[in-house]
């Protein structure tokens, strides 16, 4: 399924089916638990870029190709958005934000000092490590909740783990969301997502020329939609 047509899906089936519950003091309409196999958004164009699909993924999205007429962030905004993941500011960004998926994927803090910096660990070189070293590894994971960090903040991430495996010669990326705001973020979400996996193919790539990013597999204990953005999602859906 491509990400488009999941996003119709769940917005559909929780604003009809979803029960309304108070979600840490922000009302929201939610279902539990929602799967699904979303398909690498390159492969039709596979043919025309191999090697460097995720810059040409990058130039696509910048041009609006990958755009969702619904959905709010377009364009110039999604691309930032993806391509985050090639910031290496990280110091200069948790003065603005509580954390950053970048952040915690390929510098995770060990402390709330930003003078504990040169000992984060880089998650997104691991997990490539491990497949570069063993193609059926069962051990390429990162997690993004820090407990040493999240469990006294207010704020913590949404995305909680990724896992990546290798089997036939395709790459396939798992990912958990303990929580998924399916109106606001699902999409964005997972073009990043799709993106990293790009990403790690690419850089794979070295140990295993004819590896090929195939999907991800996405899970969400709660994909919900806030009250205050229901009446969107009803026009949508109608």
């Amino acid at each position: 399924m491509d990400i488009q047509l999941a996003w119709a899906c769940m917005l559909e089936e929780i604003y009809y089916m979803g029960d309304d519950v108070d979600k840490d003091g922000a009302p929201v309409r939610e279902i539990l638990k929602n799967t699904f196999s979303l398909e690498n958004v390159m492969a039709p164009y596979s043919q025309f870029c191999v090697g460097h699909e995720s810059q040409v993924f990058l130039n696509m999205i910048k041009k609006g190709e990958f755009d969702i007429p619904e959905y709010p962030l377009k364009g110039e905004a999604l691309y930032d958005y993806v391509q985050s993941f090639d910031n290496e500011d990280f110091i200069t960004l948790a003065q603005d934000f509580v954390y950053t998926y970048p952040e915690r994927l390929k510098a995770m803090p060990i402390s709330e000092s930003t003078a504990d910096i040169d000992n984060n660990t880089d998650q997104f070189q691991v997990m490539k490590s491990r497949l570069a070293e063993c193609s059926g590894s069962n051990r390429a994971v990162a997690t993004l909740y820090n407990p040493i960090i999240d469990s006294t903040r207010q704020d913590i991430p949404c995305l909680n783990h990724l896992q990546a495996f290798i089997r036939n010669d395709k790459l396939i990326l798992f990912c958990l969301f303990r929580s998924n705001d399916i109106y606001g973020a699902f999409p964005s979400n997972m073009y990043f997502i799709q993106y990293i996996g790009m990403r790690l193919t690419e850089e794979l790539r070295e140990y295993y020329p004819t590896l090929i990013f195939d999907r991800v597999e996405y899970i969400s204990y709660s994909g919900h939609i806030y009250e205050s953005d229901l009446d969107a999602v009803k026009k949508i859906i109608e």
